[in-house]
């Protein structure tokens, strides 16, 4: 009859395969996504998004070098972005300060950048909903 110690790791073990294995499905999925929203828009709309992201990526370093609170929140607007959801995007900067107790002066140039693309993602892609997928 196996002991308490070899029941708790064969448990540890079946949970971490069964954690990889939904790990794998999720970034297949994610994947799938990316590819997705990146084919099924002009060139303009993907050097927009890149420069977004760019952009996006510079401000949260510098946000990050002072505080960490909400930057996750930050690394999911980017990857809002990244999917051209725009209306999500926009959301989620609006939940940085007002959810989270962020310093709004800190996150000020974020928020700004997301807002503004997000209405540039709008002209740029007329007639087509830039919310996302």
């Amino acid at each position: 009859m196996p002991d308490d110690d070899e029941r708790k790791k064969a448990v540890k073990q079946k949970i971490a395969g069964i954690f990889d294995t939904m790990l794998d499905r999720y970034e297949e999925h994610m994947h799938e996504r990316i590819m997705n929203s990146w084919c099924m828009v002009g060139p303009e709309e993907k050097k927009h998004r890149l420069w977004t992201i760019m952009a996006l990526s510079v401000e949260l370093q510098k946000i990050k070098d002072v505080s960490i609170q909400a930057t996750r929140l930050g690394e999911t607007v980017i990857e809002d972005v990244i999917l051209g959801d725009w209306k999500n995007a926009e959301r989620g900067v609006t939940g940085i300060c007002e959810d989270c107790g962020a310093d709004p002066a800190l996150w000020e140039g974020f928020i700004v950048l997301v807002k503004t693309a997000a209405a540039e993602a709008r002209r740029l892609v007329a007639g087509v909903r830039p919310e996302g997928n």
